[in-house]
């Protein structure tokens, strides 16, 4: 049994340890090295223009899709659309709902803070199309590029898995014609 100080969690007569529950969640958290966890829950969008989808360019190089933390109070729905306006300068109309993903990083600023983010993701229409990139959230450029050769610029697997259930929402299929 663990006689950590961390604390426990009690179900029934059983008591787990948080942190060695974690660790089978997280391989690198232990008892010496625990580090503070901080769980964040974003929404983005799958931004269509016709067979096209809204990517932005981070100064790192990568090419991402547009997404950001929900604000207390507001609905994942509403935080994907205001996301999308920020990040990008698009207006957009939510389709509806397509999935959830999440994944975990260290915060290089912040001591190595693990954060835990869950990301809601929406399929989306946009209504206008000239691009402006939120360069204070380090995005250096931004454009609208066919479903056909989006997996050549997306860097996650988890997004170019949104794109493709974005398509299957709006019903786009390879084979069809390019705008």
């Amino acid at each position: 049994m663990c006689l950590t100080t961390v604390g426990q969690i009690q179900t029934g007569s059983i008591r787990y340890c948080p942190v060695h529950l974690l660790s089978t969640l997280i391989p690198d958290i232990d008892h010496k090295g625990v580090k503070p966890l901080k769980y964040v829950t974003s929404a983005g969008g799958v931004v269509f223009h016709g067979r096209r989808v809204l990517i932005l360019k981070k100064m790192n190089g990568d090419w991402v899709l547009p997404k950001g933390k929900v604000e207390p109070k507001e609905s994942p729905e509403n935080a994907a659309a205001r996301e999308v306006s920020e990040e990008t300068g698009v207006t957009a109309q939510v389709l509806g709902y397509l999935d959830e993903t999440g994944y975990r990083f260290r915060n290089i600023w912040s001591q190595q803070e693990l954060i835990i983010k869950r990301v809601h993701w929406y399929a989306m229409i946009a209504m206008t199309t000239e691009i402006i990139p939120l360069e204070e959230e380090g995005f250096i450029d931004g454009r609208f590029v066919d479903v056909g050769e989006i997996d050549n610029f997306l860097r996650y697997n988890d997004e170019r898995e949104m794109v493709r259930k974005g398509k299957a929402v709006l019903g786009l299929e390879d084979n069809i014609e390019k705008d």
